[in-house]
Order: structure tokens, then sequence, then C-alpha cells
């Protein structure tokens, strides 16, 4: 690159060089602010492929379950849902519930035992 005062020289002498320095540092340019595109675009690519995948994935595990119920227990936690607490934890896991309120939990593992 020319600094500005071998510019006006450049010019007045030769004219079509300072054209294709100007050109050129354009062209730097243009692809410089394209290749961030491109790699901003390819990023947001890959995270939406990942997500996608991701719930592909959950689909088809979730209709190999359905298809196959034993599998599910026989590749299980082991000794996972032993107590009557670690079973209600489960089943409000497995609609997508945590289990945070621990009162709530304590008051159905009670009414459970109860029934027994």
């Amino acid at each position: 690159m020319l600094c500005s005062a071998a510019r006006v020289v450049c010019r007045k002498q030769n004219p079509n060089r300072a054209a294709r320095e100007l050109r050129s540092q354009h062209q730097q340019h243009r692809h410089m602010a394209n290749a961030s595109g491109v790699k901003l675009l390819d990023e947001r690519g890959k995270a939406s492929e990942n997500i996608y995948f991701s719930q592909e994935d959950q689909r088809l595990m979730k209709k190999l379950l359905e298809q196959n119920p034993d599998i599910e227990s026989k590749y299980g936690a082991g000794g996972a849902g032993e107590s009557t607490e670690e079973k209600v934890k489960l089943v409000f896991l497995s609609h997508g519930i945590p289990p945070l309120n621990k009162n709530l939990i304590n008051d159905l593992v009670g009414v459970l035992e109860e029934k027994r």
C-alpha cells in the first residue's frame, strides 16, 4: 500500500498504477468483509444443523422406545427409582418438570406410602 504522498506522485507519473492500487485495496476490503460474513453464516449454519440433528435424535429415540419398551428397562439407570421419592422425581422429570419443590415431593411420597 502506498502512503498519500506516494499516491500523488504515482498518479502524476503513472495513473494506471494508481488506479490498479486503489482497485486492489478495494477488492481486499471486499474480500475481508465477505470472509467475515461467510464465517458468521458458517457458524450460524453449524448451530442450526446441530439443533436440527439433536431434535431428530430425540425424535428417533422416542420412537424407538415406543416401539420397544423393554429397551428402556434393560438399558435404564440401574438402581434408579428404588425409593418412592426417587420414583416421584423420575415421574416429574419424564414429564419435563424439574423436581425442585421438596415439600411437594414429600407430600406425594406420603400419600403414595399411605395407600400401600
